[in-house]
């Protein structure tokens, strides 16, 4: 797919790519679960649509 004669040589470029992207996403989850949490203990129950400026989805 990447243009290399060998699979093995792109296999290795795609298992790489999706570490990075795992990583990243990982990072994302973690910054969105705590400003939940802050939230929570600052305003008690959230509803689905309640973001911290207020605004909707």
């Amino acid at each position: 797919m990447l243009g290399h004669a060998g699979s093995t040589v792109t296999s290795r470029y795609v298992h790489h790519r999706d570490a990075v992207l795992i990583a990243a996403v990982d990072r994302v989850v973690e910054r969105v679960a705590a400003v939940l949490n802050v939230a929570r203990v600052r305003y008690g129950k959230l509803d689905r649509y309640w973001l911290p400026n207020r605004r909707r989805l």
